[in-house]
């Protein structure tokens, strides 16, 4: 009976699966993409080769190192690695830190 119930579940789930390919051409800021991460507002955040992509699910907003506000921008365009905290704070890890 288990087994029939968690069988029904796993082929109604699979049914309401939905892909959709994103690239480049949607905005995505490179191909090389290196660490995805959702965080608690549903906002997926891609870590590419090129820069921080912040998705949506209909647009992306992209950021990048910006040498005249170093402050308040990235440090590097490589992005390494994307964690959250239990905050939901993102951290960011590039070639030059965090």
């Amino acid at each position: 009976y288990i087994f029939l119930l968690s069988l029904l579940f796993i082929l109604n789930t699979e049914a309401r699966v939905k892909f959709r390919n994103i690239s480049t051409a949607e905005g995505l800021p490179h191909s090389i993409v290196r660490k995805i991460i959702q965080d608690a507002n549903g906002y997926i955040w891609f870590g590419t080769a090129n820069g921080l992509c912040r998705y949506d699910g209909k647009e992306f907003l992209n950021f990048y190192p910006n040498q005249k506000d170093p402050e308040n921008s990235l440090p590097h365009h490589v992005i390494d690695d994307l964690g959250l905290d239990s905050a939901n704070n993102l951290w960011i890890l590039t070639r030059k830190g965090f």
